[in-house]
């Protein structure tokens, strides 16, 4: 697997594994605004997951359906603590799966912020520090 910077042309795909992996749908605007900040996994000549952040703060963070548990999501992750001491990132109060994959990178719970998704889900912001 590799792990590289995002292309104008991943820009479809990069949108379609948002679209299935999470619960929001963005529009392919907001992808265009911060490719510049994406790194995308490529297995086998396939896009399979994403990473984008603002500096330490990763924005969003998806991996398709199909290619979940095969570390694809810790060597993004892994990526970006290679640049920063600390990473900060929120995620769904009720998605635990997502909590628990990031406790076990060394992530801790900070903060609960009510209301915050679009559809008044609660987030749990987490902070990982070197």
């Amino acid at each position: 697997m590799e792990i590289r910077n995002g292309r104008k042309e991943d820009l479809e795909i990069i949108k379609e594994i948002s679209s299935i992996s999470l619960k929001s749908v963005l529009p392919m605007k907001h992808f265009e605004k911060y490719l510049d900040n994406t790194i995308v996994a490529v297995e086998k000549n396939r896009i399979v997951g994403f990473l984008t952040s603002k500096k330490e703060c990763v924005m969003n963070f998806a991996i398709h359906t199909d290619f979940r548990k095969k570390g694809i999501g810790e060597k993004l992750i892994q990526e970006l603590m290679k640049k920063y001491r600390t990473i900060r990132l929120r995620t769904r109060e009720n998605n635990k799966n997502a909590i628990d994959f990031l406790n076990k990178l060394g992530f801790k719970e900070k903060r609960r912020i009510e209301q915050y998704y679009s559809n008044s889900d609660n987030a749990i912001e987490m902070e990982w520090k070197l």
